[in-house]
């Protein structure tokens, strides 16, 4: 003989002497194998908690699932959200590089860093105890200071994307300020150098990047200005906006700059992070950010 009984309001028919556990399982395995972890759990028709091995005594029976973050085992692991289609809409080029690239890109420039080891350059340039945003942008001092040719400009680009792509993210904005690779490079050749990598990278990874160009508050308006004009020629070629970034204490932002418009492209206001000193703390590739 079958019993007609009630899950979560739906209708289940089980066999008589079924129990809790065998009902939920009749309608939905994977809620039944929360319920035996003790990731869930049951409650009859009025809320009362009741045993999951215990038998249903009588057709009709209402009984209902309740999935509790405070029972049981998580049920997302890191690598499950790894695997998960993600966006990023503000992360930083330039605290974006791999250790052991900085490391070689030091070698092949004839730069010193802090640090000769791939844990060494992580530690030193961790920003856990950076007290204001002025102390956090000085890690990036570091990393700029190998981005200053043409070649690792791409090779940093390429190899973000890819690390990105790794995480599961398939679609990426990611900004830089052009303007801090001068006199070294010219703002068309450090624009177009990322945009090389970027594209490289989203061949192999099918990830969509777009990239930001970031003027700096504590440089001249004339620069910004400048940049912005620079900025407008890559419009459909990989840059999907201009920002404004950079420590805001003593440099707020100032009317009378005009940003070119053309087509569709934005413009951005970055908080700077001073209410955001975000890390991504989880990326391996992230020494800085």
């Amino acid at each position: 003989m079958t019993l007609r009984v009630f899950v979560n309001e739906r209708p289940v028919t089980v066999a008589r002497g079924a129990t809790v556990r065998d009902a939920v399982a009749a309608l939905d395995g994977e809620l039944a194998g929360l319920l035996a972890s003790g990731a869930a759990y049951a409650t009859d028709g009025v809320g009362r908690p009741v045993d999951a091995a215990e038998p249903i005594g009588e057709g009709g029976a209402i009984l209902r699932v309740v999935v509790t973050a405070r029972q049981g085992p998580p049920r997302l692991s890191k690598e499950l959200l790894r695997r998960w289609p993600k966006a990023e809409l503000h992360v930083h080029l330039d605290g974006s590089l791999r250790p052991q690239t900085m490391l070689e890109l030091a070698r092949a420039q004839g730069v010193r860093l802090p640090a000769d080891t791939p844990d060494g350059l992580a530690q030193a340039l961790s920003v856990k105890h950076a007290k204001n945003l002025e102390e956090y942008l000085t890690k990036y001092e570091i990393t700029l200071s190998v981005m200053q040719t043409r070649a690792a400009l791409e090779r940093i680009a390429y190899e973000f994307v890819l690390d990105a792509a790794a995480d599961g993210v398939r679609y990426v904005e990611v900004r830089y300020s052009p303007l801090l690779h001068r006199p070294a490079l010219t703002l068309a050749q450090a624009i177009e150098a990322p945009l090389a990598g970027i594209k490289r990278a989203e061949t192999e990874t099918g990830t969509k990047v777009g990239l930001i160009v970031c003027a700096i508050r504590t440089r001249p308006p004339g620069e910004s200005l400048e940049l912005a004009h620079a900025a407008a020629e890559y419009r459909g070629a990989g840059v999907v906006a201009f920002d404004l970034a950079g420590a805001e204490r003593g440099h707020p932002a100032r009317p009378g700059v005009h940003v070119p418009r053309r087509g569709r492209g934005r413009a951005a206001l970055d908080p700077g992070g001073a209410a955001r000193l975000r890390r991504a703390a989880d990326r391996a590739r992230h020494p800085v950010g």
